[in-house]
């Protein structure tokens, strides 16, 4: 899948450069691409476009093109500190009316008198594109006005900011790299007197957009040491950086003899393609760069020895068929696996067989071994008694999985499992619906899509037609396609105990125990004080989340005596009595007052229970989340929740920890 237009240009850098410090002074090694303006100009000029008013198009085209002519223009004459677009109004207004429009079009694309007052999200839709212009032009102009010489002076630093990271705005670009020593004095291996060089530091740096994110600008920094760290390596072992360097500097002073009176610019871009294809280091550059850019994965060996594994979590996590996605930050991931629990699942992304392909040669066999057993029906811990592995063993393999957008975390699909379709899902794609019926022939997905508009159990939705296992099989497949795709999610039950309660806010036990059953239950009775709203708790079971946060609002403690409820146990039974009062007393106020309004029989067991489980109930744990904290099987807790269904408020949402691509607000 392609990235969204709204994040490549941001997300993309712009050339990578390699520069070296060394005794005989700084150079530039090599660049790529040589020329930065048509790659991603285009494609971020089209992000800043206005999706409405399409007839302005023309105009917009217009000042794209005054403004790259002003661009030209400056950048002969040096380095232009005013507005590109604007600093001649004439030539703005002559854009303007230079317009023109079919005949053929329709009247409310044509305007009959062209000094007419235009419309205000207009005006801010052509002057937002021209500010994305400026801000193209100013980085263009950057990236083409600073000589090789300049960049070398700016980015090969000295030994005192080495090993550090390096990092340099100038207008709309901004430079990250790891300046590398060649030889570190950490490094206690002993060096080959062949691979002396007169090269003290090397530097691989990126040229990004300077709106990049802050996290953005992270990656790639790691992505520079990584690359320095194996390049250094390979010194150490073959003197592989010196020899490589050593054939682009022969052909860079060649070519200053060869082509001195020629043009620089195209001078200079033929002598890096010449470089580019004599050198495997420049190589090596010009694959990570394109590897970058066009899939967000690296995957290489420095020299067919040192590997180096990277992935720009801001690329490869990508909403498939949706024109806009939100760009998912590598906190959220880590947010993600951080949540990850031995109920949880993983869904796989990819074929099973493409995942171990993609492997390398010495990767560890656990993942091969996991992915044999593997099933969106088994859990973690399942997976790891059946794979024979341990359970962090498994817990860090499905972290792998998630990071490297190969897997997303889910529930074990099951019949209690209670899907809705996404609020974002793109339902009117033609490229969705042609994907779906490649897989799926036969099935329309806009009848499936219809079905799960109303959250409903799993289990409910089996055709006992079919046949119980062919429809089960058959929902499977259908279910885990449309949560790779993002189009379904999981709704989870949370919990909240009410703690207003209309006409018992002072409501006091009055009632005692006439009888104890054989079972130890309780029999309480209430007896409220007056009030004139009839309201009861029945009214606010079916309260939207948005509506009941005054419900769960602490109140004004009541005190309850414990000697009441101590006196509604059997005297006889002086053994429990004990452990009942022992309990009472680090029971809340809270949790007293919710079981004084119980009405129906109680026992030991059961207040017991709720008290344990109540700081569960403030709407931040769903229920299986409460079932692996305290170890509560399924039927132990709906039979709870039905017996204090009274004083508490059930809600369904997604986990928005596992679910990142969640948008906020």
């Amino acid at each position: 899948m392609s990235n969204p237009p709204t994040s490549s240009g941001v997300v993309n850098p712009l050339c990578i450069i390699l520069v070296k410090n060394g005794s005989k002074g700084d150079r530039l090694l090599f660049r790529y691409p040589y020329k930065t303006y048509s790659r991603h100009s285009s494609e971020e000029v089209d992000d800043f476009r206005p999706s409405k008013s399409s007839h302005l198009y023309p105009a917009h085209r217009n000042i794209r093109a005054n403004s790259v002519s002003q661009c030209n223009h400056a950048s002969n004459a040096g380095f232009s500190h005013h507005n590109p677009v604007f600093h001649n109004s004439d030539d703005h207004g002559a854009g303007l009316r230079t317009r023109k429009t079919s005949r053929n079009s329709p009247p409310s694309s044509r305007r009959s008198n062209p000094y007419a007052v235009v419309k205000n999200n207009t005006c801010d839709d052509i002057f937002s594109n021209c500010r994305a212009n400026d801000r193209i032009l100013a980085r263009d102009v950057v990236l083409g006005e600073l000589s090789d010489r300049d960049l070398a002076n700016l980015l090969a630093v000295n030994s005192d900011l080495s090993e550090k990271k390096f990092e340099l705005k100038i207008n709309e670009v901004r430079f990250v790299g790891h300046p590398t020593l060649m030889h570190s004095p950490r490094d206690k291996r002993p060096l080959n007197p062949a691979y002396q060089t007169s090269v003290k530091l090397f530097n691989i740096v990126f040229c990004l957009n300077a709106r990049a994110s802050h996290s953005i600008v992270k990656c790639f920094y790691d992505l520079s040491k990584r690359l320095g760290i194996g390049l250094r390596h390979e010194e150490y072992r073959c003197g592989y950086v010196s020899q490589e360097m050593k054939h682009i500097i022969s052909k860079l002073d060649e070519a200053c003899v060869d082509h001195a009176d020629e043009d620089s610019l195209n001078a200079r871009e033929m002598l890096f393609n010449d470089i580019l294809a004599m050198s495997n280091l420049a190589k090596l550059m010009k694959r990570v760069y394109d590897d970058v850019c066009d899939t967000g994965f690296v995957k290489i060996k420095i020299n067919n020895w040192v590997q180096v594994s990277f992935c720009l979590p801001q690329k490869i996590h990508t909403l498939p068929f949706r024109k806009t996605a939100p760009l998912v930050e590598p906190e959220k991931i880590h947010k993600c696996l951080e949540a990850i629990r031995p109920y949880h699942a993983i869904l796989l992304l990819v074929e099973r067989e493409a995942l171990v392909a993609s492997f390398w040669v010495d990767a560890s066999s656990t993942i091969p071994r996991l992915l044999q057993v593997y099933s969106p029906l088994k859990s973690l811990q399942t997976l790891a008694a059946d794979a024979d592995l341990t359970l962090s063993q498994v817990v860090e393999i499905a972290s792998h999985l998630v990071y490297w957008a190969a897997a997303i975390v889910i529930y074990p699909m099951c019949e209690s499992n209670v899907y809705v379709i996404a609020p974002d899902a793109p339902i009117t794609s033609p490229e969705l619906a042609s994907a779906f019926t490649e897989s799926f022939p036969g099935v329309s997905l806009s009848q499936l899509l219809s079905d799960f508009s109303m959250p409903m159990p799993l289990g409910e939705r089996i055709n006992p037609l079919l046949g119980v296992t062919s429809s089960q099989m058959q929902l499977v497949q259908l279910v885990c396609w449309l949560l790779k795709h993002r189009l379904l999610i999981q709704l989870h039950t949370y919990l909240y105990m009410s703690t207003y309660l209309d006409g018992y806010q002072e409501a006091t036990i009055t009632g005692r125990l006439s009888e104890v059953d054989d079972d130890g239950s309780l029999k309480m009775s209430l007896q409220p004080y007056e009030d004139d709203d009839d309201a009861t708790v029945s009214d606010y079971s079916e309260t939207t989340a948005d509506d009941f946060r005054h419900l769960v609002s602490p109140l004004p403690t009541v005190s309850i005596p414990e000697q009441e409820i101590i006196n509604l146990v059997n005297h006889d039974e002086s053994h429990d009595q004990e452990k009942f009062k022992g309990s009472l007393s680090e029971m809340q106020d809270t949790v007293k007052r919710a079981v004084a309004h119980i009405k129906i029989p109680l026992s030991i067991q059961d207040i017991k229970m709720f008290n344990r489980l109540s700081k569960y109930f403030t709407g931040e744990f769903h229920l299986e989340e409460i079932m692996y904290r305290e170890n509560v099987r399924r039927s132990q807790l709906m039979l709870l929740l039905d017996k204090f269904r009274d004083v508490l408020i059930t809600v369904e949402k997604d986990d928005s920890d596992i679910n990142f691509f969640r948008l906020e607000g």
